[in-house]
Order: structure tokens, then C-alpha cells, then sequence
């Protein structure tokens, strides 16, 4: 898949996933670097995503390969770090807790996007919904930079949804659309004047039940 470069902002690709693009804009960097040393700075961030790439899925493609003691184009970078995406509630987690800690740095349950561990999936309690921490495109929005989401799932999967939607329960995504639009009064409006790009599937929930989109297909809406 190729990609109109995006001048002055950097896109977000995934595989099954989420890509964000967060630009450097009106963010105000300096070329200094945090630690007083001087030297460029990144203009630009890329977040790729491969979705259910985890240490094992890795590990099994290095051995395949280039072999155990091979190394793969990931190995070979500057840095690397791990991120700890575990599920609140459950062992194996989904793409929402594990992409919501991705996005938040806060842990959740499953099907749980963008709010934290006291959230139920679907409110079973009816007691509320728990706090909602702030994502990486949201703050990158309030610095006033560009930002966008490409996805080669859903744009409304819980993955890609992870970055600009708080909701209790992934597979709502009618509702979760509507955090994306400006002109809903579901709207997140930390996103202020919207996310820049926005890419991906998913057409049915952006469209009502009473049309068909250009291949056929009726949309999900009956609002």
C-alpha cells in the first residue's frame, strides 16, 4: 500500500492495527534535547502497530528466518524497549486493553477501550464507567500538532479505536464512530477540531441502515 506523503505530518500504519501520525506543528520543540545535550530532534512521529506481535510471535520469525542466533531488521535498531499490555482481568488480553495501555500507559479489562480497571466491559454493575486517561493523539491534539489514523482493519476496531475513543465494550462501533465525528454529540472533544486523517474500513458504521455504499453494502446506523 502506498501513502501520499503527508507534508509537515507523519502518518500511522497498521497491520490489522492502528498507525498514528503526530506531527511536530505548532508543538514549539526546540532542537535542544531534554538532557541540555544539543542535536536534531525528531520532527515527526510514526506508530506501527503489528497487531498480536508480541515477543513470541518475534521470536518465532527470527528463528525461522535467520535463526536463533540471527538477527532480524528489529533487533538491529538504536533502541528497543517492552511495554507491559496485559489485560486487568484475563490472561490473554485483546487488542483494547493491550492497545488502550499502549496509548494510555494505563492497564484495563477486556473489551475495555480508553478508560481504566474499575471500567467494566458494558457496565454490567450499571455503576459507571471508570476515568478516562488521556491517549498520545489526544495530547498530541492539545499541543496543537497534526494527527492521523490509518488502519488496514476497521477504522472502528478496537485497535485504531484505542487512539481517539473511550468506551466500555469494542465491539459497539456504532458508538464508537461517533467519537470520531465532530459534528455528534457523542463527540470526543479532546480531539478539538478532529483527527487529521482518518483511514481504514469499517464504512458500514459511519453510514445508515436506509443506504448502500458504493459496493452494495448497507450501512449499520439507525440513528
Amino acid at each position: 500500500m502506498k501513502i501520499k506523503p503527508w507534508k509537515g505530518a507523519v502518518a500511522i500504519l497498521a497491520l490489522c492495527s492502528a498507525t498514528i501520525a503526530i506531527t511536530r506543528a505548532q508543538a514549539g520543540f526546540s532542537e535542544r534535547s531534554d538532557d541540555g545535550r544539543r542535536g536534531r530532534r525528531a520532527r515527526n512521529v510514526i506508530f506501527f502497530v503489528g497487531d498480536g506481535m508480541g515477543v513470541s510471535t518475534i521470536t518465532a520469525t527470527r528463528v525461522f528466518s535467520v535463526g536463533v542466533d540471527g538477527r532480524l531488521v528489529i533487533d538491529q535498531f538504536p533502541y528497543t524497549a517492552l511495554s507491559k499490555t496485559y489485560s486487568s482481568d484475563s490472561i490473554t488480553p485483546d487488542s483494547a486493553p493491550t492497545m488502550s495501555a499502549m496509548m494510555t500507559g494505563v492497564n484495563t479489562n477486556q473489551s475495555v477501550i480508553g478508560l481504566d480497571e474499575s471500567t467494566e466491559p458494558n457496565d454490567f454493575n450499571h455503576d459507571g464507567d471508570g476515568d478516562a486517561p488521556w491517549t498520545l493523539l489526544e495530547l498530541a491534539k492539545r499541543r496543537g500538532m497534526k494527527v492521523g489514523v490509518v488502519s488496514t482493519a476497521h477504522i472502528t476496531h478496537a485497535t485504531p479505536a484505542a487512539t481517539y475513543a473511550h468506551i466500555n465494550q469494542r465491539n459497539n462501533e456504532n458508538d464508537i464512530a461517533l467519537q470520531a465525528l465532530p459534528t455528534a454529540a457523542a463527540y470526543n472533544q479532546r480531539l478539538r477540531d478532529g483527527v487529521d486523517i482518518l483511514m481504514g474500513g469499517g464504512r458500514r458504521f459511519f453510514v445508515p441502515t436506509s443506504v448502500l455504499d458504493e459496493e452494495g453494502g448497507a450501512g449499520s446506523r439507525t440513528d
